[in-house]
């Protein structure tokens, strides 16, 4: 009886409950519903949910806006499908799904890997196998212009072998999966690469990168992202960077981004004879939390030199660094032509840059603001000679705190022809003004020239 009793107040406590819950919203105001900041949907529209216990209230209830692209979700492989979607452009739902087909193992082997009869390299499924086959001493041979169109291809994570470029082009290569520390076609290199050219200046045969990052130090290139070999006579052109870094690394630390055309960041090697022309460069640095400094590098060839480089050139670039961030961060940008930043004990020889457009922005309230820009270099902490700039047109540094500029202005008129310059690549000797040895001596085209050291 007693059980029975309180089965039955329970149900009538459940239906008081109720009725009040209706009578409170039956639209004299005293109740306010509340929504879910998550997006619900079906197939068809999307809604917020209440989370008052209203279950059939439903907030901003529309039909799914579909985007118009796919997007890759999923990149194929060798051995596995990949993924493309279309979502919901506001709650983000996936609405419709393809599979990218899983490349053909059609490599034959051409050669062997040796130094005399290196790895041909024809197209997108052959660059595959270099994931396979990479080693010291291991030797890739690039046949001809490789054309990435498609599908986006999944960048290298290391490399520690040899690859010999030919001039040939690799074109169409973009990324827009840039969640990592290095980003780039090879995110770490600790090899050799040589005669490599990145895009071309015909517009249908672009590469770019277009990436958010969540990490305390950021390297980009379009080659490398973070370099501990070498890089030789390799080139950019009419390409697109834009990366964006926002993180809070924590007390006691700087956000740094480092963003070269070519390589973000050489550590350690060396990069020569390199150049970069016509490409845009953006970057910027949103140090999240408060004190130390949001740093932004940027170059036309090497976003952070801390190791060597030496003959390479920079011309038509547009390069433009952002900070942001909390108040109370230092806000620093170094903006290169070829360089963005010579680190200390670090060693520069022969740049050029000429005709690069800068632009920088610093935005929030800062303790301090520093912008160091140059055509070759924007600033120099270690060694640097023979280092050679003029500027296209003169750059407003009015209320920057801080600024250097550590580039010399020059007149190149005795160096004739600029576009011949740029099309023969790289020049042999700069020799010293003062001992009366003072030249600028171009080359003819040639490869970078394998030694059989790795």
């Amino acid at each position: 009886m007693i059980k029975k009793l309180v089965v039955i107040l329970t149900l009538m406590a459940s239906l008081a409950l109720c009725l009040f819950a209706a009578a409170s919203c039956s639209g004299d105001g005293s109740h306010e519903h509340t929504f879910s900041e998550e997006w619900s949907f079906d197939e068809a529209e999307h809604w917020h949910a209440a989370t008052c216990g209203h279950t059939t209230r439903k907030a901003d209830k529309a039909k799914h806006t579909v985007s118009e692209d796919f997007v890759v979700a999923a990149l194929p492989t060798i051995s596995e499908a990949g993924l493309k979607t279309k979502s919901c452009t506001v709650c983000g739902a996936v609405i419709e799904s393809e599979v990218i087909p899983a490349y053909k193992d059609d490599y034959n082997y051409t050669g062997n890997g040796t130094f005399e009869e290196p790895y041909a390299i024809r197209n997108r499924t052959d660059l595959h196998y270099i994931r396979q086959k990479d080693g010291e001493g291991v030797y890739f041979a690039i046949c001809n212009d490789i054309d990435l169109s498609g599908a986006p291809f999944e960048p290298f994570e290391d490399f520690y072998g040899n690859l010999d470029g030919g001039n040939c082009y690799i074109y169409n290569f973009y990324s827009l999966d840039g969640n990592f520390e290095n980003i780039g076609f090879f995110r770490q290199n600790h090899g050799v690469i040589a005669n490599v050219k990145m895009a071309s200046s015909d517009e249908n045969k672009k590469c770019y990168i277009d990436v958010t990052t969540s990490f305390e130090t950021v390297r980009c290139g379009m080659l490398v992202g973070d370099n501990y070999g070498d890089v030789h006579n390799c080139s950019l052109e009419n390409a697109e960077l834009k990366v964006l870094s926002q993180f809070d690394p924590g007390a006691n630390k700087n956000l740094n981004v480092y963003i070269g055309g070519l390589v973000g960041y050489c550590s350690a090697g060396k990069i020569e004879r390199c150049y970069s022309v016509n490409s845009n460069i953006y970057g910027k640095a949103y140090r999240e939390g408060l004190y130390y400094s949001a740093i932004t590098n940027l170059g036309g060839v090497v976003g952070g030199n801390n190791s060597e480089v030496s003959h390479c050139f920079a011309y038509g670039n547009s390069i433009k660094g952002v900070t942001d961030g909390a108040v109370r961060t230092d806000a620093i940008i170094r903006l290169g032509g070829v360089i963005g930043v010579i680190h200390a004990d670090s060693s520069a020889t022969a740049l050029i840059g000429y005709d690069n457009s800068f632009e920088y922005e610093h935005h929030r309230t800062y303790t301090t603001m520093e912008a160091s820009i140059g055509q070759a270099v924007g600033r120099n902490e270690g060694s640097m000679k023979f280092v050679y700039s003029k500027y296209g047109e003169e750059i407003d540094f009015a209320g920057v705190k801080g600024t250097n500029i550590y580039c010399e202005q020059i007149d190149l008129s005795h160096i004739t022809e600029m576009p011949i310059f740029m099309e023969e690549g790289c020049w042999t000797v700069i020799t010293d003004e003062e001992t009366g040895e003072y030249q600028v001596a171009f080359n003819e085209k040639s490869n970078y020239k394998f030694e059989k050291t790795r």
